[in-house]
């Protein structure tokens, strides 16, 4: 399956030539996706997907980053396995965003995929 690089809403409205967070994605194995899933809980009237199941979306959905930095402006590499600097360093909402571009890659059809 081919990684697609994706560009959070958020840094899409950055200023020309600063530059942006961006993260190479790929989709979740059927195990994995059902590992994201048996973490769901509700929230009021809302299911959403629980901590631990955000981790399993950063760990398994993300292959590579680009733009990432620490508070001093330097840059953090992406080894694999490390969601913690993910999580650490991106805003909720951008993880949210990310979160449903891997459920949406995960869950397309073979035929969509082509598209």
């Amino acid at each position: 399956m081919n990684k697609e690089w994706y560009t959070p809403i958020l840094e899409q409205q950055k200023p020309e030539g600063e530059p942006r967070f961006e993260v190479q994605l790929q989709p979740l194995s059927r195990l994995q996706l059902w590992e994201v899933q048996n973490t769901v809980i509700r929230q009021g009237s809302d299911m959403v997907i629980g901590f631990e199941g955000r981790r399993l979306l950063v760990r398994y959905g993300i292959k590579d980053w680009r733009g990432l930095t620490d508070k001093a402006g330097q840059p953090i590499p992406c080894p694999v396995g490390n969601e913690v600097a993910m999580l650490e360093h991106v805003l909720p909402g951008i993880l949210q965003e990310i979160g449903y571009q891997v459920m949406n890659l995960s869950s397309l059809s073979g035929e969509q995929k082509k598209n």
